[in-house]
């Protein structure tokens, strides 16, 4: 009866010591998967984003063949009942989609909402502020994480109302400095003040890459954007540091709505959202841009 027992004992210490070997095998395996990249399942994924580009690209094609058809670059400044910005509708559907901030003014598009506000690295810049810091608020609220800058140049944005005072309060860096494609001194209002590029105001933050880029900044998107959306057949041209434009834009001439969105469509941006500025429509429409594909 003893030696049974001793055996019983034994098989049951060999048993043990296997379970606990499997379950450090186990444990090894889960830990390793948890460190790398999560891969897709869905062998068909990239099938579909593919369609989708090349859905797109048909979008943006039909939109240039009417372009050219009907001589939309000579309309001038013919914008009546707004029959300009109609031609530059949504192009790209983004299912994720939110608003953020209140109805009217202020408010912006976000494509890709629900991962936009887990991003941990998130650093969004807002070009235009003067008294309404809707945008930037709404951020800090849905993504505390996110490492706000706003750049102004304009003096009653101190002088009056203190924006840097408002924003510092929930933790956005105001700039008082403007953002141009050159970085030369502009006037306003009779006065000369400093600008910088955006690649120079990264540069200063220790940024590389931006969540979002809002701009906002009356009828100056024109000459930014120009010089911002250089010739990718340049050798020294760089594409946005951005995937989420979000544009208020200030009808000037019909030529330079063509010429924004062809320069946006080839570096990759669709249209996601289109919304008439509520005080200024006509004259502006919000326009979020995302990138579709890489360039």
């Amino acid at each position: 009866m003893k030696s049974y027992n001793q055996e019983v004992i034994g098989c049951i210490a060999i048993l043990s010591f296997l379970i606990f070997i499997q379950t450090q095998k186990l444990q090894t395996s889960l830990e390793h998967q948890s460190t790398e990249p999560r891969k897709s399942t869905n062998p068909n994924k990239s099938t579909e984003s593919s369609k989708l580009q090349k859905l797109w690209g048909k979008r943006v094609e039909k939109r240039n063949i009417f372009i050219i058809e009907n001589n939309v670059r000579n309309w001038g400044s013919d914008n009546g009942l707004g029959r300009v910005w109609d031609i530059f509708f949504p192009d790209w559907h983004c299912p994720y989609a939110e608003r953020l901030g209140r109805a009217g003014d202020g408010g912006k598009w976000v494509c890709n909402y629900e991962e936009f506000i887990a991003t941990k690295d998130c650093v969004v810049y807002s070009l235009g502020l003067f008294n309404n810091d809707e945008f930037e608020r709404s951020i800090h609220e849905a993504a505390p994480q996110c490492e706000i800058h706003s750049y102004d140049p304009t003096s009653r944005v101190l002088t009056e109302f203190h924006m840097d005072e408002v924003l510092d309060a929930y933790g956005a860096h105001f700039h008082h400095v403007g953002i141009t494609g050159n970085g030369k001194p502009i006037n306003i209002e009779g006065d000369d003040v400093p600008t910088m590029t955006l690649k120079q105001a990264m540069e200063e933050n220790g940024h590389t890459q931006l969540s979002i880029l809002k701009v906002d900044i009356e009828f100056s998107e024109w000459d930014l954007f120009d010089q911002m959306l250089c010739d990718l057949n340049e050798p020294s041209c760089q594409p946005l540091p951005t995937d989420l434009v979000l544009i208020e834009l200030h009808f000037r001439d019909a030529a330079e709505v063509v010429s924004l969105s062809e320069k946006m469509a080839q570096h990759g941006f669709g249209i996601f959202q289109m919304e008439p500025n509520p005080i200024a429509y006509p004259l502006a429409t919000e326009y979020a841009f995302v990138r579709v594909k890489k360039v």
